[in-house]
């Protein structure tokens, strides 16, 4: 594992692990081109600036950490995730494997997906886990864990975030499986993928929204407006998927009463 140290104008050491086992997510934001054939330009700019405000506070939480370790030649031992866009696409890269980092991420990717749902953005990922090579000074991001996570979006067919195998097979083996799942940020869903039905452990983005139904109307009033034929599958599968969890979170509840009457 190799770790950079950068020289800061606070006189502080960066930390970052060029290369390392660590959670690599790739989201991809839908229908951008013809957002862009059918926009103007203007606007499609103010939406992307409103959008990327949560990611900032994801990249700004990173730069305190790495600004605020003290002088030391030990690589930061705290969790934080790093992301990069361009264009449509928005990769996550975490500075280490750990079981912290781990949740930190799914922390990270839950924020962004709650706001890009809430303002209408249709997206889709997938987070993976492996050897990486991220480095923001040469701008050279690439690894299994990114390939992994690109192409399984790719054969998403609703807007959400799946779990690869990797990052499952990772999360299994620490207690974070456990842990975030207690929580309720996971969810085993049968997914909608290209030529069929796959299951994978996904991120329950609607988790702790305080009006749900606003929240459904909110993703069918902007996104069954903005696409016709086979993109609107992507818009029923992503409502079938969030009747599931409130069927699953009522019955739950339903149980819960029985057992304390």
């Amino acid at each position: 594992m190799r770790t950079i140290k950068k020289e800061n104008n606070m006189g502080n050491k960066k930390y970052w692990n060029v290369m390392s086992n660590r959670y690599v997510a790739f989201m991809d934001i839908m229908g951008f081109k013809n957002m862009v054939d059918r926009e103007k330009h203007q606007d499609i700019l103010q939406k992307m600036i409103t959008f990327h405000q949560p990611i900032e506070v994801i990249n700004n939480d990173s730069e305190v950490r790495l600004l605020s370790k003290k002088l030391t030649e030990v690589s930061v031992d705290e969790p934080f995730t790093r992301v990069i866009t361009f264009s449509d696409s928005i990769i996550f890269v975490t500075n280490d494997g750990t079981e912290r980092s781990g949740i930190n991420i799914c922390i990270a990717l839950d924020w962004v997906m709650k706001n890009a749902i809430i303002m209408g953005i249709p997206i889709k990922g997938a987070l993976a886990y492996g050897e990486q090579t991220s480095d923001f000074d040469m701008n050279l991001h690439f690894g299994r864990p990114l390939i992994d996570a690109f192409e399984l979006q790719e054969e998403i067919m609703l807007y959400g975030l799946v779990f690869h195998h990797t990052a499952e097979k990772q999360f299994q083996e620490t207690n974070m499986m456990y842990n975030m799942n207690h929580l309720g940020y996971f969810i085993w869903y049968p997914v909608n993928i290209k030529h069929g039905v796959a299951n994978h452990f996904m991120l329950n983005w609607t988790r702790d929204l305080s009006n749900k139904t606003n929240i459904e109307l909110a993703t069918i009033n902007k996104m069954y407006d903005q696409v016709s034929g086979q993109p609107r599958i992507y818009v029923d599968n992503t409502i079938k998927f969030f009747d599931h969890v409130k069927t699953i979170e009522k019955e739950l509840n339903d149980a819960s009463k029985i057992s304390k009457e």
